[in-house]
C-alpha cells in the first residue's frame, strides 16, 4: 500500500538533489561528539539516535544517513531555525520507515548535522535528565523513559504511547547502554588526565619555590 506524501516546506528556497549515501564510521562520530561540550547524556542520546535512524552495516560504518542526514531530520514539517540554513544543501525525496514520501534535509557535512542534533535534542529535552517538553511532557528519568521519549518526540512525533516491540526496545537500551559506557569512560579518562596534570604542575612549583628560597 502507497505511504502518505507530504508537503516540501522550502519548495522555492532549497533545490531537490539526489539522494547519495555517504558512510561515517562510529569512531569518527563518537570523536566528533565527545569534542562537544554537551553533557554525557546529552552526547549519549544523539548517538543513539544516529545508530537507529542511520544504521550500520557489517563495517561499523553508518551509510544509510541521507545526503549527511544522519537524524532523519525532515523538510516537510515546516521550517527549522534560519541559523541552520546556511548548512542546508537541499531536499531530498525518499520513502521513510512508514513508506511514506517524506522530504528531507540535505546537510553540507554529517559535523553540521550532528551539531543540529545535539541543538534540538537538548532544546527538546530527548536525554536522560531532561524535561520532554512537546509531546511526551515527562521528566526523562530513565532509560527506557528515553526510549519511549525518543519516539513520541523524534520518530511518531505525537503524544500517543508508541507500540515498540519488545526485541526494538531492548535494542535500544542496549545500544543507549554501550554508548554511556564509552561517553562516560572518556570522561573518567579526561579527569584522570587533568589530575595528572595538575599533580604533576603542582610537585614543580613546589621545586621551583624550594630552589628558590634554599637552592638546591
Amino acid at each position: 500500500m502507497a505511504g502518505r506524501i507530504f508537503n516540501n516546506s522550502y519548495a522555492g528556497q532549497l533545490q531537490e538533489i539526489a539522494y547519495q549515501a555517504i558512510p561515517v564510521s562510529r569512531d569518527d562520530l563518537r570523536t566528533y561528539i565527545d569534542s562537544t561540550n554537551y553533557t554525557v547524556e546529552q552526547k549519549v542520546s544523539v548517538m543513539t539516535l544516529i545508530r537507529n535512524e542511520a544504521k550500520s552495516d557489517s563495517t561499523g560504518k553508518f551509510k544509510y544517513g541521507i545526503n549527511n542526514n544522519l537524524g532523519g531530520i525532515q523538510a516537510d514539517s515546516g521550517k527549522w531555525a534560519k541559523k541552520w540554513e546556511p548548512h542546508f544543501t537541499g531536499v531530498v525525496h525518499q520513502h521513510d520507515h512508514n513508506n511514506d514520501y517524506r522530504w528531507f534535509i540535505a546537510f553540507d557535512t554529517w559535523q553540521s548535522c550532528v551539531d543540529f542534533m545535539l541543538e534540538r535534542t537538548k532544546i527538546r529535552g530527548i536525554y536522560v535528565g531532561g524535561y520532554a517538553s512537546v509531546y511526551a511532557k515527562t521528566v526523562v528519568d530513565s532509560v527506557d523513559t528515553f526510549i519511549t521519549t525518543y519516539y513520541k518526540e523524534w520518530v511518531n512525533g505525537s503524544s500517543s504511547n508508541p507500540n515498540i516491540p519488545t526485541n526494538e526496545h531492548d535494542t535500544l537500551k542496549g545500544i543507549y547502554n554501550q554508548e554511556y559506557k564509552y561517553f562516560f569512560e572518556s570522561i573518567q579518562k579526561k579527569n584522570r588526565q587533568v589530575q595528572q596534570y595538575l599533580s604533576t604542575f603542582v610537585a614543580h612549583s613546589n621545586y621551583n619555590i624550594h630552589f628558590f628560597l634554599f637552592g638546591k
